[in-house]
């Protein structure tokens, strides 16, 4: 029997190098004012985002509790649908509780942290931007002029055209040996 490998993983992981990159003109020198300017959009992004999970309130968990369901093969199916193909459902009492526990704690949380949300951000880059250099081949990590716009999504023609070149490598090697 064979089992796949260390290196066959970390090949897998390499198959996709160039999904969520865009291609962009700035990209071929170093220049700070577009790096400060992208990067303030993405995190503002970020915050609105993580604002958005912050303020999520957790009695939508409820709304299911009570209501009919339908047998899948019934509802769409050209057949009536007769009381026996639909049930009420319940929730048991232990998620009810889960949850009325996290409507508490919802209830008396803090205020959104926008500032410790920007600096855990800013965390969150700068291990992207080491991640990056280490995951990259090095021969395309020498041609990326900013790593930290790379790290935000955005390369030049070349890297990007280098980088789907290297996935397609990396998934043919991984479907060999597969």
């Amino acid at each position: 029997m064979r089992y796949l490998t260390k290196e066959w993983y970390e090949l897998s992981q390499q198959t996709h190098l160039h999904f969520g990159l865009r291609v962009h003109n700035g990209a071929y020198e170093l220049d700070e004012n577009l790096f400060l300017r992208l990067y303030k959009r993405k995190e503002k992004a970020h915050v609105k985002q993580e604002r958005e999970l912050y303020n999520l309130d957790p009695r939508f968990m409820l709304e299911h509790d009570g209501q009919v369901l339908t047998r899948v093969d019934k509802a769409f199916g050209e057949e009536e649908v007769t009381e026996e193909d639909q049930i009420v459902f319940h929730m048991p009492p232990e998620q009810r509780a889960h949850i009325e526990k996290l409507i508490a704690e919802y209830d008396s949380r803090p205020p959104f942290d926008e500032k410790k949300c920007k600096e855990e951000y800013k965390e969150m880059m700068e291990w992207s931007v080491q991640s990056q250099k280490e995951r990259l081949p090095q021969n395309i990590v020498e041609q990326i002029a900013d790593i930290r716009l790379f790290t935000l999504g955005y390369c030049t023609r070349e890297v990007m055209l280098q980088l789907k070149k290297q996935s397609a490598e990396n998934r043919k090697e991984m479907e060999r040996v597969s």
